[in-house]
């Protein structure tokens, strides 16, 4: 089953989804792609009425989920409590630190209620330290905290902009009246689209490195996934998400994770996001790179790099080219604090600054909160393209709306 909702459901995930026949939800979202899909010439979708998927997902059918605005309509209509459950231990950081506590992957945290947060001493706490929703979504209020002047400066913008995230998301994608403080994790940042099968063993299907301009960078900008990277990851992570599985006790369940991994090779959650893969449509990099939608592989398969599988046996089921030594990256562009939503970016410019670009997906600010995504090829030769995308001032690329 899957569920089509705002903000955004990829064009490739829609036309899958026009093609086999896999059944969608009927709601309004749904609806706007059939028309879609049928003013271009293609089949529509296999539209499935509210009684009858809340039967399919009751009897344990698996779900997948455009965007997590879909997790309020699973909570309130299904009765299946593993997949309730699921949902509130990945979503909910306070629920979330908890249990993965309880399997000795315990880290400092603390919440609060926004009105709370003025009133915190930040010399109380053991700096540095993260604070974010405990409910969030893609970096959306995540600061950076290594003195007082940086949580005076957070606290501020958060009572700014706590109005302007309540428009964009509903409140089960970004439970803004909640914070909570985390112990800052050192390492190198991954991000995992994974799901968990019956028996709750993980297997991977996609597997990016997050790169960051600095030390106090949140943004979402660099995203890089290759060949190399999940031979040299794929087996240590699904040991671990199988190591983590044994808290959450999640089953036939879809998860976007990110981690980090020291230099010792300890790796730390970061967070679970149930439901969905890489957001607004960052998971179509499997497609852009290596030819295959991670969506058809979780929800009428069990592929994927497992904790024992050899990684080139998944390259070469997917079709993945054993010796290629491309990389290829996703990029959010994110919207600058000091502008308002009534702005575009102007992709032909950036465009002539990049080689190898794959596809890029526009995005209207009040809709999605972002400027759009970035789909790129690198190959050794332009390698040195992706740290030009990660420290690019987006500044001079944006315009006002006409």
């Amino acid at each position: 089953m899957v569920i089509l909702t705002e903000p955004f459901a990829s064009p490739n995930l829609v036309m899958w989804l026009s093609q086999s026949g896999h059944p969608v939800l009927d709601n309004d979202y749904a609806r706007i792609q059939n028309e879609g899909l049928a003013d271009m010439g293609y089949a529509t979708l296999n539209l499935v009425e509210a009684g009858q998927a809340v039967a399919r997902l009751e009897a344990g059918e698996r779900l997948y989920t455009s965007a997590e605005n879909a997790l309020e309509w699973v909570e309130q209509r299904v009765s299946n409590p593993v997949l309730t459950a699921g949902i509130r231990a990945c979503k909910d950081k306070e629920v979330f630190r908890q249990a993965l506590a309880s399997v000795g992957d315990a880290l400092f945290f603390k919440t609060y209620d926004v009105s709370e947060l003025s009133q915190v001493d930040p010399a109380q706490l053991p700096l540095p330290v993260v604070l974010k929703p405990v409910v969030g979504f893609c970096s959306v209020g995540v600061y950076v905290i290594k003195n007082a002047q940086d949580w005076t400066q957070a606290v501020s913008y958060i009572e700014e902009r706590t109005d302007q995230w309540t428009q964009l998301y509903p409140q089960s994608v970004v439970g803004s009246k909640r914070f909570i403080v985390e112990q800052m994790i050192g390492g190198q940042e991954f991000a995992v689209d994974m799901f968990y099968d019956q028996e709750g063993r993980a297997h991977i299907l996609n597997l990016f490195q997050h790169d960051f301009s600095s030390p106090e960078d949140t943004k979402d900008r660099l995203y890089w996934t290759s060949v190399e990277l999940l031979r040299r990851y794929g087996n240590e992570f699904a040991r671990w998400l199988d190591h983590a599985n044994q808290a959450l006790g999640l089953r036939d369940f879809c998860v976007h994770v990110e981690l980090r991994r020291t230099e010792e090779g300890t790796i730390v959650p970061i967070e679970f996001n149930p439901l969905r893969f890489a957001g607004l449509g960052g998971t179509d990099l499997a497609w852009y790179g290596y030819g295959f939608i991670t969506v058809e592989e979780y929800l009428t398969g069990n592929q994927g790099i497992t904790a024992d599988s050899e990684v080139d046996d998944f390259l070469s089921a997917m079709g993945i080219s054993l010796d290629s030594t491309n990389t290829y990256s996703m990029s959010v562009l994110e919207l600058p604090a000091d502008r308002g939503l009534d702005v575009s970016f102007d992709f032909d410019a950036l465009n002539q600054n990049l080689t190898g670009l794959l596809a890029t997906y526009m995005f209207d600010p009040k809709v999605h909160g972002a400027l759009g995504f970035v789909f790129k090829k690198s190959t050794p030769q332009t390698i040195q393209e992706l740290e030009y995308l990660r420290d690019l001032d987006i500044a001079p690329f944006i315009r006002d709306a006409e």
